[in-house]
């Protein structure tokens, strides 16, 4: 079953207020990998280089510069000895009043040509010796992964790991910042059940190409956003509208969108994610309005098939509608015009996280393994105390049965006598096993016998074979 909701510019709907502490403040860690020197940026973040976080590792300047521009990409560090080399990210989890933190990890990657070479390497990135991603560079294109992490630890580490022959991982920038301790978040879909989260796709749509959003200061929260234009569908302008009071969107994502063609066509926007097994995200998608107050533009949200909501623009406003959806791989979202809408489907922006199960099952697999380690010394030394107990009750309860007495065995003799015409096998007395003896298990019909030692008392057998002789010889 789908979680799923739609609010208007009036309310706030993902927002959470946390716990405000107004004695802890958490440092935040900005990485700019290769750089020389520490510097504050425009928007007053401090960044540090890479000494005093990572041992190994060389620094180098790029060739090619990137589109979008950025400071933080004109350097990186690569690795070209050993095959794993880490980050040790401070983090402030231990000090805090409730022990844990949420961070953002992003991590930059822009390989711009540095060695000449013009072989952009492929590489892992791990966190917490989990695997993050698959980083597939480009000669070109600038790649950002962002995770939602909930901690306890007071250190988190980040590993690049080699996995190709002579292609060395390489780091532009990495950014640990906590989300926790602020007024309200866009974050506050992640909690202690659902511990970590990629960052799947963030796109605003009908920007060109090279207009992205970097974070600071054009995003308060310090999201990056992709322009995206999909074939089919056309870019539109909102020169005019309130602004969303949502998530601290910015100004730019909500001031362009893209249209189907026709107020009859549907829009579909597919979404692939690597494996096949079952994906739980996050969906958020925006929606501004260019409308004038004689025009109407509605249309239903659905994800997977799955009906979400009705999305109606009003004039001069903006509707955000998200949901929990999951997925065998593959998310199709599409907007599916109403039959009263004068104007068709559009949509300004959208995120789509998704759940890491793996790293978020690791603290409660390691508690559960050492309650293991605890517990079997513990049952070890129960079981040695109570074994002999038990060795002793399952020999009195083996103990063989005491045999009939004579006088039992007289009184059998006499019941014989008062039924002279029962067989002779039925005329034998039941033989009761005692220790250490023999008895008959076979005749060859000149008296032989063959014997087992079966536990029956000497006596007793051989009073059995003269009854049973003397029967013969009537």
């Amino acid at each position: 079953m789908q979680e799923k909701c739609i609010t208007h510019s009036a309310s706030v709907a993902s927002s959470q207020l946390l716990p405000f502490v107004s004695d802890f403040v958490a440092t935040d860690v900005y990485i700019d990998c290769g750089s020389q020197t520490r510097y504050h940026d425009e928007s007053d973040r401090y960044w540090d280089a890479d000494n005093g976080y990572t041992e190994t590792g060389d620094n180098k300047d790029i060739q090619l510069h990137s589109s979008p521009n950025s400071t933080q990409l004109d350097t990186l560090r690569v690795f070209p000895k050993h095959k794993r080399n880490c980050y040790t990210l401070p983090a402030e989890a231990s000090s805090t009043p409730l022990g844990e933190v949420t961070y953002l990890i992003r991590a930059s990657f822009y390989y711009g040509n540095y060695d000449g070479h013009s072989h952009p390497p492929t590489f892992e990135l791990e966190v917490e010796g989990m695997k993050w991603a698959t980083i597939v560079t480009s000669n070109t294109e600038p790649q950002f992964y962002e995770l939602l992490y909930y901690s306890k630890k007071e250190n988190i580490s980040v590993c690049l790991v080699q996995t190709k022959h002579k292609q060395f991982p390489f780091i532009n920038a990495l950014e640990l910042q906590s989300l926790s301790y602020q007024f309200s978040s866009p974050y506050s879909f992640v909690d202690e059940e659902n511990t970590t989260w990629l960052t799947s796709y963030r796109y605003r749509y009908g920007a060109n190409a090279s207009d992205w959003i970097l974070g600071y200061p054009d995003d308060d929260d310090n999201r990056i956003w992709e322009p995206n234009t999909p074939a089919g569908l056309k870019p539109v302008s909102i020169p005019s509208f309130t602004y969303c009071d949502d998530d601290g969107l910015p100004h730019s994502v909500l001031s362009q969108a893209i249209e189907a063609l026709n107020p009859t066509d549907t829009i579909d926007l597919p979404f692939t994610f690597n494996g096949s097994h079952d994906f739980q995200h996050y969906v958020k998608a925006y929606f501004s309005s260019n409308i004038d107050q004689l025009e109407t533009r509605t249309f239903d949200f659905y994800i997977n098939d799955d009906y979400i909501s009705t999305i109606n623009t009003m004039y001069e406003s903006c509707t955000l509608a998200h949901a929990r959806v999951h997925s065998k791989g593959t998310l199709n979202v599409q907007l599916r015009p109403k039959g009263n809408s004068t104007l068709s489907p559009f949509i300004s922006g959208i995120e789509i996280y998704t759940a890491l199960p793996d790293i978020a099952t690791k603290e409660k697999k390691k508690k559960k393994d050492l309650g293991l380690l605890i517990g079997l010394p513990i049952g070890l030394v129960l079981g040695l105390i109570l074994l002999p107990g038990l060795i002793l009750l399952l020999l009195i309860l083996r103990r063989p049965k005491t045999r009939p007495t004579q006088g039992q065995a007289l009184t059998t003799g006499q019941q014989q006598e008062a039924n002279p015409q029962r067989s002779v096998s039925s005329q034998i007395p039941p033989v009761i096993p005692s220790q250490n003896a023999e008895i008959p298990v076979s005749s060859n019909g000149n008296g032989d016998q063959t014997w087992v030692n079966h536990g029956v008392d000497m006596k007793e057998v051989e009073e059995l074979l003269e009854l049973h002789h003397t029967s013969m010889r009537a």
